[in-house]
């Protein structure tokens, strides 16, 4: 796979073959860092691989919940849009890598709340975002 400033990466496709089931990477849209299919089913790429379960389990949560939601991705472009910045677009791989990476580092609770936990820091570090912009 290669990175390619390609549209945003869409979450609520990820069962789909060719496409990362935990952050949504595909063949045409990689991870920042470049990654490879780890399985035959084109289902999960290297980056992903690497993390601890637990953090999969954050992840895969995290699409499942707050942006598999179309809202969730109408918002975010509402917002980017209105702070004026010049490339929309990309401000929205942006924030969609952001939030990934929240998620990455752990900032998430695994459980039925993991979404929640997950979209509050995303929302702290959104304003903190647009304050700086």
């Amino acid at each position: 796979m290669t990175t390619t400033d390609s549209p945003l990466r869409t979450p609520h496709s990820a069962l789909q073959t060719g496409t990362c089931r935990l952050c949504g990477c595909s063949e045409d849209l990689a991870c920042p860092d470049g990654c490879e299919w780890v399985d035959g089913t084109q289902t999960l790429c290297s980056t992903c691989f690497v993390l601890p379960p637990e953090q999969q389990e954050i992840i895969a949560a995290l699409w499942r919940g707050c942006c598999e939601h179309p809202g969730f991705w109408i918002t975010l472009r509402g917002v980017a849009e209105r702070t004026g910045w010049p490339d929309p677009q990309r401000q929205l791989k942006y924030i969609a890598e952001e939030l990934a990476d929240l998620v990455r580092q752990g900032m998430a609770v695994a459980g039925d709340d993991g979404g929640f936990q997950t979209h509050a820091a995303f929302e702290r570090w959104m304003i903190a975002e647009m304050r700086g912009a």
